[in-house]
């Protein structure tokens, strides 16, 4: 039984992604809707057992979507992309711990858990940004760099989170252990990349074969990750760095290590694309199965806090445009739909219930409503905004096409 529903789930991988490609609709929805059918709906899956994989299956998607992420940029890009996507960074992160923040007390929470509920929703979903916007076509590359930049926010306000659940748990709240937690576990994390990155060079120019050498770089980031994780460092910051030093060997190494130009990036990026594929169809039905909502209140305060972070992110791009920055009527209207909340948000929920944190009743209910209305979002505002875009250039050609035929005449 478990074969054949992975052998359906990959089927429909696979025609979502051909129908994305034609029509441009997100594969996301269907996936996750294929989820919510199989466990809450129909329950041919148990979701309750399968909660206990979360954080497995949460860290899979983060160590195999985040070095493709940071591999897919350039770095003249990110340079580039830097200061702005650190802004929209900031921007959603903080008005969206403030504005998630006002619900919670409106409805009743304490002032702590309320806090804490902004930091679990805090950031937008990688997996689900990422490969989205790489697979859209027309979107500029310094787009795609900032919404990768802020994406990560879904990884820094995890450990923000935790350090406030073991303040509530513990009853107090030391601010400056939560600063030096915070810069120290992402500053690790980003050179604990950074040097993988260089000692995995050598040794790829080395022993370079054929469809192998993507073997070698698997091991490091399964290695890497739960290593730094175990010591509290940011694994999410160094799959990330490792991939923007592989992503970029042959430009920002060649000085360094002479041999760089020789790497082959392509025979790691094939190989990566399959087990995206595979990570991100799965990662998806997954995450519909565990939803499961028990309280329509609860729900209502997931849909009120959903709106808000989207309100929340159209004043985050404000800020950008304010201070100058150029962004296509295209990209804008792409921006503007990214606020998936994914995964992590989940797992965390999850954690917070197993963990019974005081005064957090509700908390998976309201999570899991946030989750499928921004991805629901984000997936059925693409495919409008894309058509829209196709639908015009149609209509471009066709102005082309008719003015030829006058000038023929």
């Amino acid at each position: 039984m478990f074969l054949f529903i992975s052998g359906a789930v990959l089927l429909l991988g696979y025609i979502s992604r051909l129908f994305f490609e034609r029509f441009g609709f997100p594969d996301v929805l269907w996936l996750l809707l294929a989820g919510v059918a199989l466990g809450p709906v129909f329950g041919v899956v148990d979701a309750s057992s399968l909660l206990e994989m979360s954080d497995f299956v949460s860290s899979i998607a983060i160590i195999i979507l985040l070095f493709g992420g940071g591999m897919a940029l350039k770095a003249k890009t990110l340079l580039k992309s830097a200061q702005s996507g650190l802004i929209l960074m900031f921007a959603r992160l903080i008005l969206g711990i403030v504005a998630t923040t006002a619900v919670m007390v409106f409805f009743g929470y304490g002032l702590l858990q309320a806090i804490l509920m902004g930091l679990v929703l805090g950031g937008t979903s990688f997996a689900v940004v990422v490969p989205l916007v790489n697979r859209l076509k027309g979107v500029q590359e310094e787009t795609r760099a900032m919404l990768a930049i802020e994406s990560i926010t879904d990884n820094f306000s995890m450990v923000l989170a935790f350090a406030v659940m073991g303040a509530i748990l513990l009853g107090s709240a030391d601010a400056t252990h939560v600063f030096e937690t915070i810069v120290s576990s992402f500053s690790v994390g980003a050179v604990a990349g950074l040097l993988l990155g260089l000692a995995c060079i050598p040794l790829l120019i080395k022993f370079k074969i054929k469809n192998i050498s993507y073997i070698l770089v698997l091991s490091m980031l399964f290695l890497l990750y739960p290593s730094l994780e175990y010591f509290g460092w940011s694994g999410a910051m160094a799959m990330f760095t490792f991939g923007i030093v592989i992503g970029n060997a042959k430009d920002l190494l060649k000085g360094l290590i002479p041999e760089a130009g020789e790497i082959e990036v392509f025979m790691i990026e094939e190989p990566h694309r399959l087990v995206t594929f595979f990570v991100h169809t799965f990662f998806f039905v997954f995450l519909g199965i565990v939803i499961t909502i028990n309280d329509w209140g609860s729900m209502l305060v997931g849909l009120l806090i959903a709106f808000s972070l989207v309100l929340v992110k159209q004043l985050s791009i404000l800020l950008i445009q304010l201070r100058g920055k150029r962004i296509s009527d295209y990209d804008l209207r792409v921006m503007r739909l990214m606020v998936p909340i994914g995964l992590s948000a989940a797992v965390m929920g999850n954690i917070i219930y197993v963990q019974e944190v005081p005064g957090t009743q509700g908390f998976l209910d309201i999570i899991f409503s946030v989750v499928l209305v921004t991805v629901t979002i984000t997936a059925v505002g693409v495919f409008f905004v894309t058509h829209e875009k196709k639908s015009k250039e149609k209509e471009v050609k066709k102005t082309r096409k008719k003015k030829r035929g006058k000038r023929r005449k």
